[in-house]
């Protein structure tokens, strides 16, 4: 019995991993256009949500032009640049932002941010 409540809180706790990926294209564009955005199977969703990671890949530059809804449990993955809008943010709970060598953020003012 415990083997088995064991495996069932493994099972929920799959669901808290990031389960749809957007990559940004090369061209780039706005955060909340989906036609910025190539995806995997995402359930039908075409703009960043719940659960997913998010890739800014080298040479794109994705613009944030909304204050986005909280999310919850994302991972950006951020290679090329993301550029804030004035003021405009990404809200996450539970989340992680990974910047890596030749990535960058940029923004409008301080109120511009994740």
């Amino acid at each position: 019995m415990k083997k088995f409540i064991l495996f069932i809180f493994f099972l929920l706790n799959l669901n808290l991993t990031a389960s749809c990926v957007f990559t940004a294209k090369i061209s780039g564009g706005d955060w909340s256009s989906s036609s910025t955005w190539n995806t995997n199977d995402c359930g039908g969703q075409t703009i960043p949500s719940d659960n997913s990671q998010v890739i800014i890949p080298v040479g794109s530059n994705v613009t944030v032009d909304i204050i986005t809804s909280t999310y919850i449990n994302m991972i950006l993955d951020i290679y090329g640049t993301i550029t804030f809008n004035n003021g405009k943010k990404i809200n996450m709970c539970s989340g992680t932002v990974n910047l890596f060598d030749g990535g960058q953020t940029t923004g409008g003012n301080p109120g511009s941010k994740i």
